[in-house]
């Protein structure tokens, strides 16, 4: 007699919601051993890295913020192009394989200074049979110092470069010495004062590439920007620079040339629900109920608008399945829903962002108390994003910039969107540009966004693109605010405190999210994904 298929609910559709169904479901074994069902309380999937479109202006894409890829994103690219694979779009779909979803970035600016790094092989996602070892080839490193030194930057900053790459090495060499595990050392030390206890002078430590860094991972907890100011684990900062410089395959960039939500969410819902994944979307999970006699989790209360119709959730935009800006049908009414351990599940896994984390784990916190250490010292910041139509193309030379003056200290060129939109030829937009940073909550409102938008076309676009910026449509803004669309922090100190995806300490509750115990411990997509693929791989056993 077969055994019963152990009936798995993710709490959650971000990138690990999906990330973990995707996890769970890949191979026939796998679909055998499980019912898995995703709970989503928006219409559409991913979280964060959400998109919709906007039928009143050329279908455009709008989106949370700036989304490139990292080449050293291994389970978030294994995952999606395994998707890709599997995914039969129809003829007239423009993205049938991975070189149509993906366009790969060799250049990006930090301030004033200009880098254009070397390819690789490979592509993001390949096995890596030699781990950190594939530094070590000779060619790639003489590449890689060329591209450094050559960066187009005054030599006083190359000068500069060399010295705060002598302070890191003498540091990790120090650390190699210590005791424990050197990255979560490190990570007791905010990323300047590290640098300073090396030997970097404050000048190195508030160098403008230091400042691009905290601007890179939003490291301004009062969400205030601006030089010498923020805070940053160093431990996890040194060593996503490193594998960002010398553990990428292909390209160090990667931007999604449909949007993140259509790139990878609508491919990934569509091979999922064919695998039998099921999603309920317009279910927001309200708490989780401890049992009082085992130690699992014994319900999940809910609110449900979704009266049944909603199953099918996608648009279709120049042949490309997509996500609508609101929900295709109107919300059903809302009604309490419970989730019974032994009836509706035998385990969780709870892909919920941290910023909508508190309220629902009041009472397993009060029962766990490293869930509750963990809660504790998890920080988020709101974050602000504008996108900008352009009557004219971008200049080549300004792909990506980030660690500039003004309100928005991330500017990148996603001009590639453009070819998945389906403006009218007489006003088509030539150019794309998206705007990030971080925001006080005190004032954080898409009034406030827009007014920064509206400042920075005046004052600082001009001088980055070198001349005056003139619209083809209304910007799209952003102020996320709300706690599942804030960015999470990794603040001196806190990462020892992170729960890995499978150790909460209670029999059916895995976790997953980037901000849970990974590599990389900080906000990112592949913290997301490889920590789903962990919380699904202590299921599957």
């Amino acid at each position: 007699m077969r055994p019963r298929r152990k009936r798995v609910a993710i709490l959650g559709g971000g990138c690990a919601g999906v990330a973990a169904a995707h996890a769970l479901s890949r191979t026939p074994a796998l679909r055998r051993a499980f019912v898995v069902t995703v709970y989503e309380q928006s219409w559409r999937l991913g979280g964060k890295g959400a998109t919709g479109r906007d039928p009143e202006h050329g279908h455009r894409i709008e989106e949370h913020g700036l989304h490139v890829w990292m080449g050293f994103y291994d389970h978030a690219f294994a995952a999606v192009r395994e998707c890709l694979d599997a995914w039969d779009p129809p003829p007239a779909c423009p993205l049938q394989r991975f070189e149509d979803a993906f366009a790969p970035q060799y250049a990006f600016s930090v301030g004033d200074w200009r880098l254009q790094l070397p390819q690789r092989p490979g592509r993001p996602g390949d096995p890596r049979p030699h781990g950190w070892s594939a530094f070590a080839e000779s060619r790639f490193a003489i590449q890689m110092l060329a591209a450094l030194a050559r960066g187009r930057a005054p030599w006083a900053r190359a000068h500069g470069i060399a010295r705060l790459a002598g302070v890191v090495l003498r540091g990790l060499t120090a650390e190699a010495f210590g005791r424990g595990d050197v990255w979560q050392r490190m990570d007791a030390y905010d990323l300047r004062a590290w640098l300073i206890r090396h030997g970097a002078s404050a000048t190195t430590a508030n160098a403008p590439v230091i400042r691009a860094l905290y601007d890179m991972a939003f490291a301004y907890p009062d969400g205030v920007a601006g030089n010498g100011r923020g805070a940053v684990a160093a431990g996890a900062a040194v060593r996503s620079i490193l594998r960002l410089l010398l553990t990428y395959q292909g390209a160090p960039m990667w931007k999604l040339r449909f949007g993140m939500g259509d790139t990878a969410f609508a491919p990934m819902h569509e091979v999922l629900r064919r695998r039998g994944v099921t999603f309920r979307f317009l279910h927001r999970t309200e708490r989780l109920v401890p049992s009082d006699s085992t130690n699992t989790i014994d319900a999940v209360e809910m609110t449900s608008h979704d009266d049944g119709h909603h199953n099918d959730p996608l648009i279709t935009v120049g042949g490309l399945p997509c996500w609508p800006r609101a929900p295709r049908r109107r919300r059903g009414a809302a009604r309490k829903l419970t989730l019974r351990h032994g009836d509706d599940f035998d385990d969780l896994i709870l892909a919920i962002p941290s910023g909508a984390l508190r309220p629902l784990l009041t009472d397993v916190a009060r029962r766990h108390r490293p869930i509750a250490t963990m809660l504790e010292h998890t920080h988020t910041v709101a974050t602000k994003a504008a996108q900008l139509w352009t009557q004219q193309p971008i200049p080549a030379q300004r792909e990506t910039v980030t660690g500039t003056a003004g309100p928005f200290a991330t500017m990148a060129d996603l001009s590639e969107v453009l070819t998945a939109e389906a403006w009218p030829t007489e006003s088509a937009p030539r150019g794309l540009l998206y705007l990030v940073d971080t925001m006080p909550d005190a004032n954080a409102s898409e009034a406030v966004v827009a007014a920064d938008a509206r400042s920075w076309l005046e004052h600082v676009g001009p001088g980055l693109l070198g001349e005056p910026i003139k619209l083809a449509a209304p910007p799209y803004v952003r102020a996320n605010v709300e706690g599942w669309e804030r960015y999470v922090l990794t603040l001196p100190g806190t990462t020892r405190f992170r729960i890995a995806p499978d150790q909460t300490g209670v029999n059916n509750l895995r976790i997953c999210g980037d901000w849970v115990q990974t590599s990389i411990n900080g906000g990112s997509v592949e913290a997301a994904f490889e920590s789903a693929t962990v919380a699904a791989a202590s299921l599957a056993g």
